[in-house]
């Protein structure tokens, strides 16, 4: 195997923010290639996240904000379903370190998961990937995810729910207003379903007895 040498120019320009791609073009090797070189110089070479944040910082990644369009925030039977399974097995969660908002789902059903992904796409106009995780535990079923990461969805969800915990979240009163029936028949995907139909209810009776006093 060849050993290829480079100069001790290559610590000089890591250390003045260059990457080990940028420097690998420079001198036509890989970056792996770099990586040893700088460890072989003694130098504390960036981890992943270090060098991100980095490459934004001095403009070699780009960031791409997703926006969403005002028909977007209009509340219609696809978005009704993107909220059943947010209250039931998905999940929106933000992450602090990260400033990242992540609209998810993660379950066995890959159709499930798919229809997931289609709907956010309809009603966002983001596409997004499913993806396989496979199971860490011998004789478990491997999973399906999706997930976006968007602000902008992200705010517009919270504003039917503050919370989509599984024993936190209220009926939002827009989804009240729309026929109980469609809104069941969105939800039967949820395994989480028992528990949703429960709080359904207890709402709706609740409403129905406030109206009467």
């Amino acid at each position: 195997m060849q050993i290829i040498e480079l100069p001790s120019a290559v610590k000089e320009l890591y250390e003045r923010s260059g990457s080990t791609v940028s420097i690998a073009k420079i001198f036509g090797v890989s970056s792996a290639t770099v990586w040893r070189h700088l460890r072989k110089l003694g130098v504390c070479v960036r981890t992943k996240s270090e060098a991100a944040k980095l490459g934004v910082k001095m403009g070699r990644i780009k960031i791409k904000k997703h926006t969403i369009s005002p028909p977007s925030k209009i509340l219609t039977r696809k978005k009704s379903y993107l909220i059943g399974v947010l209250c039931g097995d998905g999940y929106l969660s933000y992450i602090s370190k990260k400033g990242s908002y992540h609209i998810g789902l993660q379950a066995i059903d890959k159709e499930f998961v798919e229809k997931f992904a289609e709907y956010l796409y309809k009603v966002y106009g983001i596409k997004i990937d499913v993806g396989k995780v496979p199971a860490r535990t011998p004789g478990w079923s491997n999973q399906f995810r999706a997930g976006l990461y968007c602000k902008a969805a992200y705010d517009d969800l919270l504003r039917y729910c503050t919370s989509y915990k599984t024993f936190e979240w209220r009926v939002p009163e827009a989804i009240k207003e729309l026929l109980l029936k469609s809104y069941l028949s969105l939800l039967k995907d949820s395994l989480t379903l028992k528990v949703i139909l429960i709080k359904i209810v207890e709402e709706l009776v609740l409403l129905q007895f406030v109206k009467k006093v």
